[in-house]
């Protein structure tokens, strides 16, 4: 294995708490009236309030953003740490000498102030999020993943995409990675298996072991 990729929310840290209260004191802010335990985690913030709100204007969906921004990057996340066994599974894998990276559909900022709060940013040799420049023709996971291959040479059927989502495994395969979904994120275990992902974890700790066998 060259390389492994971990999704972020719902992923290695459980996030929805405060996703959601964040969302909740938008709406209250800017006087509007939804059902925010409807939102989806994962997707990109802009796509996830369309899918609440399919007829609002593009302005509105912009200060949505800009607010919901405002409001989560100063919340100090009081909610959100990673999901049990995490932090053991990244020290293990971390013994390999494999470099760990992060791709998510999250902000730089928010990510990384959550990863030092919880002393998890050196694990990562490179972050690639919604607001990391790509070449032109890249777009969304899959155009990060294909950004990082190429940029550090790595062969794409020797590294593997690890997420809780049906797009984190689709951006995967589409990159000619092996996938390895995750069974303690924010989609179902057999929207998961649709997928046909390469691997799948029910426990972080599985996720070692499942890595080694490729070897």
């Amino acid at each position: 294995m060259e390389a492994v990729f971990f999704d972020f929310d719902g992923t290695l840290c459980d996030t929805r708490t405060d996703i959601l209260d964040t969302y909740r004191r938008t709406f209250v802010r800017l006087g509007l009236d939804c059902d925010q335990q409807a939102f989806r985690i994962g997707p990109p913030l802009a796509e996830c309030v369309r899918e609440v709100l399919p007829d609002a204007p593009d302005e509105l969906i912009t200060e949505i953003a800009r607010v919901f921004r405002e409001l989560y990057d100063d919340s100090g996340f009081p909610a959100t740490a990673p999901y049990s066994g995490v932090v053991p599974m990244l020290a293990e894998l971390r013994k390999t000498a494999v470099p760990l990276f992060i791709a998510t559909n999250k902000r730089l900022c928010p990510m990384r102030k959550i990863l030092e709060k919880f002393n998890l940013r050196d694990a990562f040799v490179e972050f690639y999020t919604i607001d990391t420049p790509l070449p032109s023709g890249e777009t969304g996971k899959t155009g990060m993943l294909r950004t990082a291959l190429a940029r550090h040479g790595f062969h794409p059927d020797r590294c593997v995409m690890i997420g809780d989502t049906v797009g984190d495994i689709r951006a995967g395969a589409a990159a000619g990675m092996k996938t390895l979904a995750v069974a303690w994120g924010y989609e179902t275990l057999p929207q998961l298996q649709a997928e046909q992902p390469d691997f799948v974890a029910v426990h972080p700790q599985d996720i070692p072991p499942l890595l080694a066998a490729r070897k």
